[in-house]
C-alpha cells in the first residue's frame, strides 16, 4: 500500500512487508498483463508473470525464500 503526501505531491510505499496489497492488481492490471499475454511473445514476460500470478498471495515466508 502507499501513502500519499500533499506537501510534496508524492506516493510513499507504507510497508516494506512482502505480499501487501497492490492497488494496480485490482484495477485493471490483471486484466492488462493477461491480456497482453495473448500478444507478446516473449518466454521472460510470460515467466515473470506467472510468477507474479503464483507469488501474489503466497505467504511472506515463501515469497521471501523465492
Amino acid at each position: 500500500m502507499f501513502g500519499y503526501d500533499p506537501a510534496t505531491g508524492k506516493l510513499y510505499q507504507l510497508s516494506e512487508d512482502p505480499g501487501t496489497y497492490n492497488l494496480a492488481t485490482i484495477m485493471g492490471g490483471a486484466e492488462s498483463s493477461s491480456s497482453s499475454t495473448r500478444w507478446l511473445d516473449d518466454p521472460q514476460w510470460q515467466k515473470l508473470w506467472l510468477q507474479y500470478c503464483r507469488l501474489y498471495s503466497a505467504p511472506a515466508d515463501v515469497i521471501r525464500r523465492t
